[in-house]
């Protein structure tokens, strides 16, 4: 007997401490309730923000609450914002909202629902960016080089940053139309068979900031020249062997197409140099004995008009023989070369 009677008096103790949780609980919700339930519209679902230039572009699923009556858009600490009218049919919709003539920033936004009692859902909030000229001057061209190979232009380019789309590059070709081509990122060779030699092109690159971005930012058009081998195209009678002008029966001669003057004439009765023909003809400047005359501001030289570029000239030198004297490769403007006195501010 005694065992029931404890089983009694603690099943009887539970039941007044949860009559008394009870109470104390309705109690708490008394002064929240006094006024009724309080209603919150359907919320905007599957927020997402695109970043743009000067602008940020709003997109999400409207709620299929039928009370909805219009969506709001607060940012800059909700002092300023945007209303967007819903018709709602009861089905959850696709949106959208373009936030115009933002400044450079980012911008939290909050969006919110109303009904047709003016209630207002919780909010839903994402971050955007706008873009401007503060990014877009910081961005550059990728780096390529272009070089003239077998009578293609082989342009090779650096590796692209993450954020490039591609690159644009503008150039002349053989018929002289102007051509535009778009370089993926991933690209590293791109061969132009068709280029006009001789002429220069001009190449951007284009930029998407993130991954979100609905507008793509360009960096300034730079102009680039081609790497080209052009000794045939502008001097007559370029390289070895050379060509003759006099009877080609000894071993001292005269270049043809090239001016030489009489101070290097000092072979044959100071009729003939310029070029030697031992196996073969090459220019030379010589002097073979102590009794022929010394050779002073001697020069060969051709005049030529080129197009504005920038130009590597150089030569080779024949194996076996030394420059004992001063000597000077030298390009100067106007028709005639410097002497050598005037070769330092020439």
């Amino acid at each position: 007997m005694k065992r029931f009677r404890y089983c009694y008096y603690v099943i009887g103790f539970l039941s007044a401490c949860i009559c008394w949780a009870c109470t104390k609980m309705d109690d708490n919700y008394a002064g929240f309730l006094k006024d009724g339930e309080k209603r919150y519209p359907g919320v905007p679902d599957a927020v997402t923000a695109y970043s743009g230039k000067n602008r940020v572009k709003l997109s999400w699923l409207s709620s299929a609450d039928p009370d909805v009556i219009k969506a709001v858009i607060y940012w800059n600490n909700a002092s300023d914002s945007m209303v967007l009218p819903i018709q709602s049919t009861g089905e959850k919709t696709r949106m959208e909202i373009r936030l115009e003539n933002l400044e450079e920033n980012t911008y939290s936004l909050g969006t919110y629902n109303y009904d047709k009692l003016g209630n207002r859902s919780v909010p839903i909030a994402v971050t955007g960016a706008s873009y401007g000229q503060l990014y877009e001057s910081t961005l550059l061209n990728r780096v390529v080089t272009a070089e003239m190979v077998n009578g293609d232009v082989v342009l090779t380019w650096a590796t692209a940053d993450a954020q490039v789309d591609h690159s644009e590059l503008q150039y002349t070709d053989n018929s002289g139309t102007e051509r535009t081509v778009l370089i993926p990122p991933a690209e590293i060779r791109t061969v132009l068979e068709d280029y006009k030699s001789g002429a220069v092109f001009n190449y951007r690159t284009w930029f998407k900031p993130d991954t979100t971005a609905i507008d793509f930012f360009a960096s300034a058009f730079l102009q680039k020249g081609v790497k080209e081998d052009v000794t045939k195209t502008f001097l007559k009678n370029p390289g070895y062997p050379y060509l003759r002008v006099d009877d080609g029966t000894t071993r001292f001669g005269i270049l043809a197409d090239w001016i030489v003057n009489d101070a290097v004439k000092n072979q044959e009765g100071s009729t003939r140099c310029g070029l030697y023909s031992y196996g073969g003809a090459s220019m030379a400047l010589q002097h073979w004995a102590d009794g022929e005359p010394e050779i002073i501001n001697g020069k060969i030289y051709q005049t030529i008009h080129l197009p504005a570029g920038k130009y590597l000239f150089e030569i080779d030198l024949s194996g076996g023989y030394q420059i004992y004297d001063p000597a000077y490769l030298v390009v100067a403007a106007g028709n005639s070369l410097p002497d050598v006195a005037d070769v330092a501010t020439a």
